[in-house]
C-alpha cells in the first residue's frame, strides 16, 4: 500500500472515530465523514462500503494488533501473565479508540473478538505447557 492509500485511509478513520465519539454510528454519514476528511464519495467508497464496513475494518485492525506480539513471535508470549499484559498494553496505547468501539451501540461483537483472542492465546499457551490438559 502506498503512502498516500495510507493516509486517505488514516484520516477517513480519525474523522470517523471523532464522529464516533461525539455520536451514534446510525447518525454519521458517509457525506458528513467525507466534508469533514475533505476527500469526495468516489475515495471513500474505493475502500469501505458504508460507515459499518469501516467500523468492522477498525475493529479487526485492533483485534490484528492484538494478535500481532503472539503471531510475530511467540515465544515472546512466554506465559499467560506475559500474553495478557502485551494485550493490556496495546488496550492503554489505544485507550481512546477502545472506549468507543466499546461504546458503539452495545458492541458485543468487538467485546467478543477481544475475548476470542484472549482465549485462544491463553488456550494455546496451556496446551504448550500442559499437554494434558482437557477443555
Amino acid at each position: 500500500m502506498d503512502r498516500r492509500t495510507k493516509y486517505t485511509k488514516k484520516i477517513i478513520k480519525d474523522t470517523f472515530i471523532k464522529l464516533l465519539d461525539e455520536k451514534d454510528i446510525k447518525k454519521i454519514t458517509v457525506s458528513e465523514i467525507c466534508k469533514l476528511a475533505d476527500i469526495n464519495r468516489a475515495t471513500f467508497y474505493r475502500y469501505y462500503i458504508d460507515v459499518y464496513d469501516l467500523l468492522d475494518k477498525i475493529q479487526e485492525e485492533f483485534i490484528d494488533e492484538l494478535k500481532a506480539p503472539y503471531l510475530e513471535d511467540p515465544s515472546r508470549v512466554n506465559s499467560v501473565g506475559a500474553f495478557s499484559k502485551e494485550m493490556l498494553q496495546v488496550f492503554i496505547e489505544n485507550k481512546e479508540l477502545v472506549k468507543i468501539l466499546f461504546d458503539t451501540n452495545n458492541n458485543i461483537y468487538f467485546l467478543n473478538e477481544v475475548l476470542e483472542v484472549a482465549y485462544t492465546m491463553c488456550k494455546n499457551k496451556w496446551e504448550q505447557d500442559l499437554p494434558d490438559i482437557t477443555e
